[in-house]
């Protein structure tokens, strides 16, 4: 499958911009990687022989992600703003296993962002939702350098179809 760039016009192959390449797992299956160990406290040995991984795919996944929670979560909610989306919930709180409020409160507002927004499977929220939705608004160290996205990102020229 081949996509045109609509930002800079080059062709992509395989990919559209808001796929990140090289990913082992579906959409879907990072996002419960990702919960199961950030959101939830799950040792990641547990989950990676769960999902049939290593370990370091998990913790590779996993580090270059959780530094910037707190960058994603004012990004969603700046984002939300900007779709008059109110995102503030005086009473929640991060589970206690939780490594990461941010993380956590990422995972609420990413669900609530895709009911409200219409979204038609509770399976389909979280980062890999939001990369749908708005792929240009992802904090840069959490895209890999050598995607198209990651060098629209860092403002390089794409690399020729």
């Amino acid at each position: 499958m081949h996509v045109r760039c609509r930002a800079c016009g080059t062709v992509e192959t395989l990919f559209p911009p808001w796929l990140l390449p090289h990913e082992e797992l579906t959409r879907d299956a990072l996002n419960q990687v990702l919960e199961a160990v950030v959101h939830t406290g799950r040792p990641v040995s547990q989950v990676a022989a769960e999902w049939g991984l290593e370990p370091v795919a998990i913790r590779r996944r996993i580090l270059r992600r959780l530094p910037h929670a707190a960058e994603f979560r004012q990004r969603v909610a700046q984002q939300a703003d900007t779709w008059g989306i109110p995102l503030a919930w005086p009473t929640w709180t991060p589970p206690t296993a939780s490594r990461s409020a941010d993380w956590s409160w990422l995972l609420v507002a990413w669900t609530a962002l895709f009911l409200i927004l219409g979204g038609a499977s509770a399976f389909s929220v979280g980062l890999p939702q939001w990369r749908e939705w708005v792929p240009e608004n992802l904090p840069v160290p959490v895209v890999p350098p050598w995607s198209h996205l990651g060098r629209r990102l860092r403002g390089l020229t794409p690399r020729p179809p």
